[in-house]
């Protein structure tokens, strides 16, 4: 059921990659929206899945669209074109003057599919001070800091954000890394208590990855302490390629 466009992928690929800059410049808004529209369309061609968790529908994005900075418009099917269409145009428009970012993520939350909180989140990454209090509410969103669908956008947003934060909110997300993966479930799924003990110490230090230049003296030699175990992490910001889904 791949949504297909009416002419050849190369050429809708060209289309979008030559006038997706200067129309959201000469349309704004009305741009962005239309390519949304057509990438929601997308998803209804594709799937009937209606379910949603904290009203977004999983369109599984984090699967084909693994992380949406890294993406061009040099191959792959209208979905992931579009996809990477409505970054750039998002991107674009909030970059024009003041007040634009505040008009891009309204536009954005009125969307259904997961992919649009993850478009989101990437464009706050990239101007996280132009609004604070937005990067407060994603990074402070507990359902958002344990959803795999977003995650790589979310730790980009950690990255470039957390510094941002007041200490009683920076302290909130460091709760939620200190309190770890469920042991008792992962002994459940058949994980050895070490098993156990290991994916947990390296889930926190994959969390810990993106907000260690922000770290107060404690938490920074508790990070190195795992760094010296666990070495580099790997790819932190794929973790659906190499951490499953914890």
């Amino acid at each position: 059921h791949e949504a297909q466009s009416t002419i050849r992928d190369y050429e809708y690929s060209l289309i979008l990659q030559q006038n997706t800059v200067d129309l959201s410049e000469h349309l704004g808004i009305d741009f962005l929206n239309l390519l949304c529209d057509l990438l929601e369309e997308a998803f209804r061609i594709e799937s009937r899945n209606t379910d949603s968790a904290n009203g977004r529908i999983e369109d599984y994005s984090y699967i084909w669209q693994t992380n949406l900075a890294t993406t061009n418009f040099g191959r792959g099917t209208p979905k992931r074109l579009l996809a990477s269409a409505v970054l750039t145009s998002a991107e674009r428009i909030s970059s024009k003057k003041q007040g634009s970012l505040s008009h891009v993520l309204s536009s954005l939350e009125k969307r259904r599919y997961k992919i649009f909180e993850r478009v989101a989140l990437q464009v706050l990454a990239s101007k996280p001070g132009d609004n604070v209090d937005a990067v407060t509410t994603k990074l402070l969103d507990k359902s958002m800091f344990d959803d795999i669908g977003v995650r790589p956008e979310y730790y980009e947003l950690s990255e470039k954000g957390f510094g941002l934060l007041r200490n009683a909110e920076q302290e909130q997300i460091l709760r939620w890394i200190e309190e770890g993966l469920d042991r008792e479930n992962l002994q459940k799924r058949g994980f050895s208590e070490d098993d156990a003990d290991t994916l947990v110490e390296r889930w926190r230090f994959e969390r810990l990855t993106p907000l260690q230049t922000h770290l107060a003296p404690e938490w920074q030699k508790r990070y190195a302490t795992l760094a010296e175990k666990l070495g580099n992490p790997k790819h932190a910001k794929y973790p659906f390629q190499h951490s499953g889904a914890f």
